[in-house]
């Protein structure tokens, strides 16, 4: 064999080669994508069970608002009864000293 027909087989060889390693790393990062994927899933199958078990939902946060809401005014009705006793005090006569 000539330098020529060395020069050719080794082209050969490494075109196959490296075609080959091409497809191996592909096969091997289609399936660290699989991987990836399925470990994603995981992760967001938690996460939605996390929410529903940590999470307010509208309903509840809507009943504390209402309940607070009240607080609020039956805090509000008292305070307005205390004042009007006090004004109504303000207004009657005070005693004077004999």
């Amino acid at each position: 064999m000539n330098a020529e027909a060395w020069v050719l087989l080794a082209t050969l060889a490494v075109m196959i080669l490296g075609g080959a390693a091409v497809w191996a790393s592909r096969v091997m990062s289609g399936a660290a994508a699989l991987k990836k994927v399925e470990h994603l899933e995981r992760d967001l199958a938690e996460f939605k069970e996390r929410v529903a078990r940590d999470y307010a939902t509208a309903a509840m946060v809507a009943a504390v608002e209402r309940s607070v809401g009240d607080a609020i005014n039956r805090l509000t009705d008292r305070l307005d009864r205390i004042l009007e006793r006090g004004s109504v005090a303000t207004r009657t006569p005070a005693r004077t000293k004999p």
